[in-house]
């Protein structure tokens, strides 16, 4: 336990230089940054650019079907894959850990930063859709990858 705790947290701390272009096992030297990070940094800012839109109502629907809580779990699904694919660029060990502590970040950042928007709000049932669909998406990605590499082998 002592040693995968300390594992994960020498991949804290070496994050920062993976980012900005230190050598790791998997560094794809021939546009490897334009094709797993940007991605997921232009989808970040999509997400806080449509969460910074005053006064943004959901379409209305009747009560049964919580159309704002499907998109939040929708979107943080696409974030959670996309940042997965970045983070596992960078390091091997605790990959889905990370991503999904950088997505649980994230939706909390993005929640918070709402508070300062007018006619918007922090709405933990949000929160909980945002890390959901992230959940469920490592979960899936972890499902597909199992059952794939066991009929590879």
């Amino acid at each position: 336990m002592r040693r995968r705790a300390f594992s994960c947290l020498s991949v804290v701390l070496w994050l920062p230089n993976g980012l900005m272009g230190g050598q790791s096992a998997k560094a794809d030297q021939t546009g490897g940054f334009l094709r797993y990070h940007v991605p997921l940094l232009a989808y970040a800012v999509l997400v806080l650019g449509v969460s910074s839109i005053p006064n943004l109502k959901s379409p209305d629907v009747p009560a049964f079907l919580p159309l704002d809580k499907v998109a939040h779990f929708v979107e943080y699904a696409v974030l959670a894959f996309l940042a997965l694919r970045s983070v596992e660029r960078l390091v091997r060990k605790c990959a889905v850990a990370w991503t999904f502590a950088f997505a649980a970040v994230f939706a909390v950042v993005d929640e918070y930063h709402q508070k300062f928007i007018p006619g918007r709000q922090f709405d933990v049932v949000d929160l909980v859709a945002d890390l959901a669909g992230a959940a469920m998406a490592l979960v899936l990605i972890l499902i597909i990858r199992r059952r794939h590499s066991g009929a590879t082998r």
